[in-house]
């Protein structure tokens, strides 16, 4: 895995394709530290501020065809297996990124505005978030060891999930949540969140069989809070770089993410390479309903696209699977 932001000798960065700045194939995802707000737009990607609605609605135009079965070629996943078990773990990590972000801010918002739409956005959020953790780990346990399992340990020998700064304020927010309002009103969320659970531990014994994590593998305990040089060295791992961030280019960049991750299963399915690990069948048809119709209303359309709606752009822009609920409930996620 290459690192923009380090330098580290031998690692590289894939050539980018066309889009917004920080956007692209396989490149920098920039964000702001979790507890940040957005900037009033200055350039902060380049030309992606002036230019974010463009991209915007080239994205969701490819979404669009997308749900045709149609994948552009800019968004198109690499043929080869290894590279896009690569680029899935790169590329559906920054989209983690985002949905955390989105997830945090939902959760924030239930102690502000406690409204049934509240939970069902944080709802929504999780779902995307547990198809992620499919996609992100869709490949056999032998390729996962010989490709990102290696990776990551020549990164560093104990990376671990667990130095996300972005997830960590999330189980905070959701102890407050619960502890404010009834279980009936959360029930939503609740399912979602266990769901959510499920998968991960499944995904992750899967695709490590042993249970032996890297950071337990280096002797390191789990659970323990990760310090600021850890966190940014999976950041750098995982191509993040912080700085302030317009709310433009934070969607565009959110959008393009989205947008290569739909494309690719539309290309390639879910699980596309050989003996790919599989849900039980309950899970494994939820899984499949959350890619046909929660995916494209997960991460909305943005201001900046809205106020520059082209005449060449339908109105019906999300995927064809959404159900009307979804794309009137779509505008809340950013």
């Amino acid at each position: 895995m290459g690192d923009a932001t380090t330098g580290r000798p031998g690692r590289t960065v894939p050539p980018r394709r066309p889009g917004p700045a920080g956007t692209g194939e396989a490149t920098v995802l920039v964000l702001p530290m979790p507890d940040e707000e957005f900037v009033p737009c200055r350039r902060c990607l380049a030309d992606t501020c002036d230019r974010a609605a463009q991209y915007i609605e080239s994205d969701l135009r490819s979404l669009t065809l997308a749900a045709g079965g149609t994948v552009p070629p800019w968004l198109s996943a690499p043929d080869d297996p290894d590279d896009r078990i690569r680029r899935r773990w790169l590329v559906g990590h920054h989209l983690a990124f985002v949905v955390w972000r989105l997830t945090g801010r939902a959760l924030a918002d239930l102690a502000r505005v406690p409204a049934a739409e509240v939970v069902d956005r944080a709802t929504r959020l999780y779902d995307l978030y547990t198809l992620l953790l499919q996609y992100t780990g869709s490949c056999s346990a032998e390729r996962y060891a010989m490709t990102v399992r290696a990776d990551m340990a020549a990164w560093h020998p104990a990376l671990s999930g667990e130095w996300h700064r972005d997830h960590a304020v999330l189980p905070g927010l959701l102890r407050n949540a619960r502890a404010t309002h009834s279980a009936a009103f959360l029930a939503p969320l609740t399912a979602a969140v266990g769901l959510n659970r499920h998968v991960h531990m499944a995904v992750a014994g899967r695709l490590v069989p042993t249970g032996h994590s890297l950071l337990r593998q280096a002797g390191r305990q789990a659970g323990r809070r990760p310090t600021e040089a850890e966190a940014d060295i999976i950041d750098a791992f995982f191509r993040v770089r912080r700085t302030a961030v317009c709310h433009d280019a934070f969607a565009a960049q959110a959008l393009r993410r989205l947008a290569q991750v739909v494309c690719d299963i539309t290309a390639h399915g879910l699980h596309d390479l050989a003996t790919p690990p599989r849900l039980a069948p309950r899970h494994q048809r939820y899984a499949d309903a959350l890619c046909a119709s929660h995916v494209s209303p997960a991460i909305p359309r943005c201001p900046a696209a809205r106020r520059r709606r082209s005449s060449t752009h339908p109105a019906h822009v999300h995927h064809r699977h959404s159900s009307s609920r979804s794309r009137r409930s779509a505008g809340k996620g950013l």
